[in-house]
């Protein structure tokens, strides 16, 4: 019975949240190829562009940055894709909940329901919105894929295209689905714009830090293994970080949610 229940409100969010998120998506969308294609223009010619190449340079992050000068080194579009997805799903999640969601609430009778249906939910638009980006990076590479053999970077050749996709999904993937059950819990007992805020310092000084636990490095590509001559960051130690911020976070808020009925 729970576990239809679920369900039912799972397929509820995918519904009502179709517009909100699609209009927003589209426009990450237009600045994403855009941001691109700019990209490509500035290398065409003279610098390998093929799929892997340009999905490792739009996703790869930055190495690590010491000097705050550095500016060129910040990887705007890596905090850019992190942050889009993270303000989507927490904007729809506290506005369902603090209007059309009381119905839903008032029937269920409890939030834990409630709360295990938005992770799940967030889980499938994480998904849909990882696959799809790195899909049209791809389809952008293939497009203008040239024939020069110099390329933007040796780690170029460290890898192969099928193993870096799968580690660009994986580690993107963990990382969000851990800012997100954070940003869900917090918002149970703080504004979400304060909470937002909080994640992008996280993420802001994840690129300053030089400890490879700190949150938000997980999806920093370029200090892992095999691309890392620094710190060596593993794809299996990130995945694991990652995963432990999950389950301690999605227990503290079932917790939270059995106690608190309305927000």
């Amino acid at each position: 019975m729970q576990n239809i229940l679920i369900v039912n409100l799972v397929k509820r969010d995918i519904r009502i949240s179709k517009k909100s998120f699609f209009t927003k998506y589209i426009l990450f969308v237009v600045i994403f190829i855009s941001y691109i294609l700019l990209f490509i223009h500035g290398f065409k010619g003279y610098k390998l562009i093929d799929p892997k190449n340009l999905i490792y340079e739009i996703f790869k992050g930055t190495d690590y940055i010491i000097e705050l000068d550095r500016k060129s080194d910040f990887p705007i579009m890596w905090l850019f894709i992190n942050c889009f997805i993270i303000y989507s799903i927490g904007d729809y999640m506290y506005k369902d909940i603090k209007s059309n969601c009381k119905y839903a609430l008032i029937r269920v009778g409890r939030l834990r329901e409630v709360y295990i249906a938005k992770i799940i939910w967030s889980m499938l638009v994480i998904f849909f919105y990882y696959m799809s980006i790195i899909l049209i990076t791809y389809i952008l590479g293939y497009i203008f894929k040239n024939d020069s053999y110099e390329v933007i970077d040796p780690n170029y050749f460290k890898i192969d295209t099928i193993s870096l996709i799968l580690i660009v999904f994986l580690l993107y993937f963990m990382t969000t689905m851990s800012f997100i059950i954070i940003f869900f819990v917090l918002t149970l007992k703080i504004k979400p714009t304060f909470v937002f805020l909080i994640e992008l310092f996280i993420f802001l000084a994840s690129v300053f830090s030089t400890n490879k636990y700190f949150l938000g490095q997980q999806s920093l590509i370029i200090r892992h293994t095999p691309f890392s001559s620094i710190y060596k960051i593993t794809v299996s130690e990130s995945i694991i970080v990652d995963l432990l911020v999950i389950v301690i976070f999605l227990i503290v808020g079932i917790i939270i949610s059995d106690k608190k009925e309305i927000f």
